[in-house]
């Protein structure tokens, strides 16, 4: 169904030519009338992880086919205490636009491996906040030439 309404070609044709952060997210959501995270996911260049949280529960996650970190089992357990998710539930934080992408730890929702180090990596967390239905789709990414606050027109 995603295909006959948001085509994969046309898709990537417009969003392979920016940097993935979540300007860009806007940018697609606006371009075309819908709402894209999940049409990111499966169409898009840079490989993200989605994790849906309800009432401070992660309700569940998607990812990307070529986002290789494995994600800490938190399935009916709240977000992780270092997250920007659990700064909504526990404190009602929702950050500007300017400010959307947060950088936290890889350690915050993956597994480290016996050699990584948290200081090795770095990763974003975007919240898209619903407060009337006390929701947030965390939308986490690496960094990879990541020009935050590029201008799309």
């Amino acid at each position: 169904m995603s295909e006959l309404l948001m085509s994969a070609k046309l898709f990537t044709s417009i969003s392979d030519d920016y940097d993935f952060d979540p300007t860009l997210l806007r940018f697609l959501a606006e371009e075309f009338e819908s709402s894209i995270t999940y049409r990111y996911v499966e169409c898009g260049h840079h490989s993200i992880c989605l994790v849906y949280s309800y009432n401070n529960k992660v309700r569940y996650w998607k990812r990307h086919d070529n986002f290789w970190y494995f994600l800490k089992n938190r399935t009916k357990f709240p977000p992780p205490e270092d997250s920007i998710a659990t700064e909504f539930f526990n404190h009602g934080k929702i950050y500007p636009k300017n400010e959307s992408a947060q950088e936290v730890d890889k350690s915050t929702w993956f597994e480290l491996r016996d050699r990584d180090r948290d200081q090795d990596f770095t990763f974003y967390e975007y919240c898209i906040v619903t407060p009337k239905y006390n929701t947030v789709l965390s939308v986490i990414w690496e960094e990879a030439n990541l020009d935050l606050g590029f201008d799309l027109g």
